[in-house]
């Protein structure tokens, strides 16, 4: 049992798990293939703890900010805030990413974490693309991704009435989120003509990138 207002305690748990510390986060990559984070933090005045945790594929899209402890933060989608207890400590903050070593199990970590929170699966999360197509589940990937690319034009529209833009301002905004979209408009392409050779070619530079950025990090040997 961890005593929770024990940091020393709390950073011998973690990197006895294979973490290594930047910060108060902590990094490691299972299988050379899945990024796994978790952030500890204790507030003495309410004493309650809680873990904050985060997974994604190495095919996944990433960046570079991933693999420190700047990019791996409570705003960016993956991140889980899961308050602790001093009696499930241990159980809550490594139970999941225990158990996600492939992409396979790195959707169903997701899919159970979704239902444990909202009740049901969240489609617009691109960190649910990557594994998808490397599970060849092809109709889910492009269900993710038109729940994202939707979930932008609707947030586009709502901005538009709630800060009365002009039209004007709306098209130059609605060309931005295109150009911010045009990696997630490309692969959908791709898989209404179902070209696998340029989306394997996509995932390969997608993990070619992530590896040299987890070895810079020192999460895999160099």
């Amino acid at each position: 049992m961890i005593d929770i207002s024990d940091k020393n305690k709390i950073n011998e748990f973690f990197t006895s798990n294979g973490f290594v510390k930047k910060r108060n986060h902590y990094f490691r990559v299972v299988n050379n293939r899945i990024l796994q984070c978790a952030v500890y933090e204790y507030n003495p005045k309410l004493r309650e703890p809680y873990a904050c945790f985060g997974m994604a594929s190495l095919y996944s899209d990433l960046h570079k900010d991933y693999f420190t402890s700047r990019g791996f933060g409570f705003e960016i989608y993956g991140m889980r805030s899961v308050k602790m207890c001093h009696e499930n400590f241990e159980e809550l903050a490594i139970s999941y990413m225990n158990n996600v070593n492939d992409e396979k199990s790195l959707i169903t970590a997701f899919d159970e974490l979704d239902k444990k929170e909202y009740g049901q699966l969240v489609l617009n999360n691109e960190l649910r693309i990557a594994p998808y197509l490397i599970c060849r589940q092809y109709d889910d990937a492009q269900k993710v991704i038109s729940a994202i690319l939707l979930q932008h034009n609707d947030a586009l529209l709502s901005s538009k009435n709630n800060f009365v833009w002009s039209d004007e301002l709306f098209n130059d905004k609605k060309a931005e989120q295109l150009v911010q979209d045009a990696k997630l408009y490309r692969l959908s392409a791709l898989l209404d003509s179902c070209d696998i050779v340029a989306i394997d070619d996509i995932l390969k530079a997608n993990y070619s990138k992530n590896l040299k950025a987890a070895r810079r990090s020192n999460l895999i040997e160099q």
